[in-house]
């Protein structure tokens, strides 16, 4: 905090007006409903410009139907990682190794990442 990349955002009036008309808002698509702490997280990401972090599916699929903020997940976290030559491919692998949390198979093929977890990382059957 002190370096000014994470900050601590208390319960501010115009967020909260934000996050609640976000919640009827996700009421109106067939995806499971928006809770408010990740509702208030997009509304200030969505007022800020900053990039929501949560495995959260409403949240994640608020930013395709009706919020203006980017919710990365692990993936995207890492992905970006990746891009910026920060960590190398096996860190998502390592990632799915050490939480036990497995990526969806859908979205690893779509970035070609598949295709090495089945030779290398258990098998055809992992990753729903």
């Amino acid at each position: 905090m002190a370096l000014g990349v994470i900050a601590l955002f208390p319960d501010l009036p115009n967020h909260r007006e934000t996050a609640l008309r976000l919640m009827e808002e996700s009421s109106r698509y067939p995806v499971r409903r928006l809770d408010y702490p990740e509702a208030y997280c997009i509304a200030v990401a969505s007022d800020r410009g900053y990039i929501v972090l949560s495995e959260n599916g409403a949240a994640y699929a608020a930013q395709f139907l009706y919020a203006r903020a980017k919710v990365w997940r692990a993936l995207e976290a890492l992905l970006e990682l990746i891009r910026r030559g920060l960590v190398e491919r096996e860190e998502v692998y390592r990632y799915e190794r050490e939480t036990l949390h497995k990526f969806p198979r859908r979205d690893l093929e779509r970035l070609g990442f598949y295709e090495r977890r089945a030779e290398g990382a258990g098998g055809e059957g992992e990753g729903g």
